[in-house]
């Protein structure tokens, strides 16, 4: 007896590209509060949000002001174990409702060293 496949999908549905994954690093679901510039006019505001996801070189943030694409952010991170925030530059990468992504100008190594301890502990909590 021969078995038979059925492609259930329209003609529509054969043609749509596949999607390319363009992140360069993997990230993990973190959220932490944090703190980002905004400039307009000529006027710096300093606006709360909270990541969504962190990597090595950028994250995700929701915020209740979004800045343009393309547009530069100094971003002030605040981990739950560390008194004093981390300070990253950053660049816009992309916005979509009330979240955009950034992706980081540089981190200093010490800096690198705490966000890198804080991730380690904390995945180790989750796994």
């Amino acid at each position: 007896m021969r078995v038979r496949s059925v492609d259930l999908k329209t003609q529509s549905q054969k043609t749509v590209p596949t999607f390319k994954n363009l992140r360069m690093a993997e990230r993990e679901p973190m959220h932490w509060r944090l703190t980002y510039t905004y400039e307009v006019d000529g006027s710096t505001y300093i606006v709360d949000g909270v990541t969504r996801d962190f990597c090595k070189i950028g994250c995700g943030i929701r915020g209740i002001i979004m800045p343009p694409l393309g547009s530069t952010t100094r971003l002030k991170l605040y981990l739950p174990t560390q008194k004093l925030p981390i300070s990253l530059d950053a660049k816009i990468t992309w916005v979509k409702g009330d979240c955009f992504g950034v992706r980081f100008s540089g981190m200093d190594k010490r800096d690198y060293m705490r966000v890198g301890q804080y991730l380690r502990s904390a995945l180790q909590m989750v796994g």
